[in-house]
């Protein structure tokens, strides 16, 4: 039989283990470490050299490898779009031209703001790849800076951009009304979230936006068609 006394005694051997084992694991953790260091080490090395290889089509790819084959499957996929839909717009010129001419398409323009380029790299090469001319600016001030500067047939804008430390909601609207200060006629395009479309939408219009869009595809056929039917000669200059 154990008495009262015992009892307390064990519970106290209890904390004073546990406690002991509180204040060890962190050194176990470390000996534990230090002993297994070189094969850590190797696998660590290994996972650099071969960034996290997968492996797809039988082949074992590093993680940038894989991810660099996207990205071309994906630009890919939106010139092929963006060519079908630049043939539609001639196929539908040509039928209603009635002097027979033919509208042939030429190299824009393009002013790109967004505060977040890294988001938009897959398009920005796309447009590069279609033969655009793309400046980047990731601030109203640097855009218009550059506005100022040489004529542009396009001016594209995200609408939540940050502005110094402060997040603007509506930098896009604010954008948009510095441009149509200065030009009435340049294509302006919000390529921005369904939310931002649907809460800014109406001024965006009211401050005249050419077109607002969330999807590449449809962005690619917005710049393809104004393309085609622009009387503009910006993009000629050099």
């Amino acid at each position: 039989m154990i008495d009262g006394s015992g009892s307390g005694s064990m519970e106290n051997f209890q904390k004073l283990v546990l406690a002991i084992a509180t204040l060890l694991w962190p050194l176990i953790v470390f000996v534990i470490i230090i002993g297994f260091w070189p094969g850590i080490a190797a696998i660590i090395e290994s996972a650099r050299s071969r960034k996290f290889a997968v492996k797809i089509g039988g082949q074992e790819l590093s993680m940038e490898e894989a991810s660099n084959g996207q990205q071309r499957l994906i630009m890919d996929l939106l010139m092929q779009v963006a060519a079908i839909q630049k043939k539609v717009k001639i196929a539908d010129a040509d039928h209603g031209d009635k002097t027979g001419s033919t509208v042939m398409p030429r190299a824009a323009n393009v002013l790109w703001v967004d505060d977040n380029p890294k988001a938009i790299s897959y398009l920005l090469e796309t447009l590069r790849d279609l033969g655009m001319k793309v400046d980047e600016a990731t601030s109203t001030a640097e855009g218009m800076e550059q506005f100022s500067k040489r004529l542009y047939d396009f001016v594209l804008s995200d609408m939540r951009r940050q502005e110094g430390r402060n997040l603007n909601e509506t930098a896009g609207l604010d954008f948009l009304r510095k441009v149509r200060e200065q030009s009435k006629s340049v294509a302006f395009i919000l390529f921005t979230g369904d939310g931002s479309i649907k809460e800014h939408g109406t001024e965006a219009r009211r401050l005249g936006v050419t077109d607002m869009t969330s999807s590449p595809t449809r962005l690619l056929g917005i710049l393809n068609a104004e393309n085609l039917t622009s009387t503009r000669k910006s993009a000629l200059m050099k």
